[in-house]
């Protein structure tokens, strides 16, 4: 097997639950999924209760997730700790892409974010991890992304960083 390189999912794509509640994946993103997981196929869906969204998560990315949720060391109290622990892994669940493509969003995942069978959603690509949005609440977050995109440009320029409004490129990777 070839080496896995970083994931770079990206991209912003319409697409309609089925009347099963099936949502099929797009081509640029499943290409994706081939070519950065050793098993592409098994996808972890998480919902976490302060998010609007679900997220999805590569074989290896749910690894390094679980690591990360895992580590004592990382909480500030036992307490702390096990409340995370129970909001994060009570909220995960392994789920399949068919040979089409298409996951089976749980229907207890689609009530938490609003979802009905046949109703459009967004799929977004966001670096290492899949999301997936109703639309409404996809155009609300993306304001106060916004807010937050313009806080960051001006620690940049607070710090003499140049800006990608200056330089009219993205940063590179």
């Amino acid at each position: 097997m070839t080496e896995l390189r970083p994931l770079t999912f990206h991209g912003n794509f319409p697409h309609a639950l089925d009347d099963k509640g099936r949502l099929m994946l797009p081509v640029v993103l499943r290409d994706e999924l081939h070519r950065v997981s050793e098993i592409p196929d098994r996808l972890y869906l998480s919902y976490f209760p302060s998010n609007r969204h679900l997220t999805v998560y590569t074989f290896e990315k749910w690894k390094e997730q679980s690591a990360a949720w895992s580590d004592e060391n990382r909480f500030p109290s036992t307490k702390v700790r096990v409340a995370a622990q129970r909001l994060f892994f009570s909220n995960i669940e392994m789920v399949i892409m068919d040979k089409a493509g298409r996951i089976l969003i749980p229907a207890n995942y689609r009530e938490r974010i609003g979802l009905v069978p046949s109703q459009k959603v967004i799929i977004n690509g966001n670096c290492g991890r899949i999301e997936i949005w109703a639309p409404e609440e996809f155009l609300a977050n993306e304001s106060k992304d916004l807010d937050l995109f313009k806080e960051a440009m001006d620690f940049d320029a607070q710090r003499g960083v140049q800006s990608i409004q200056e330089t009219g490129r993205l940063p590179e990777w």
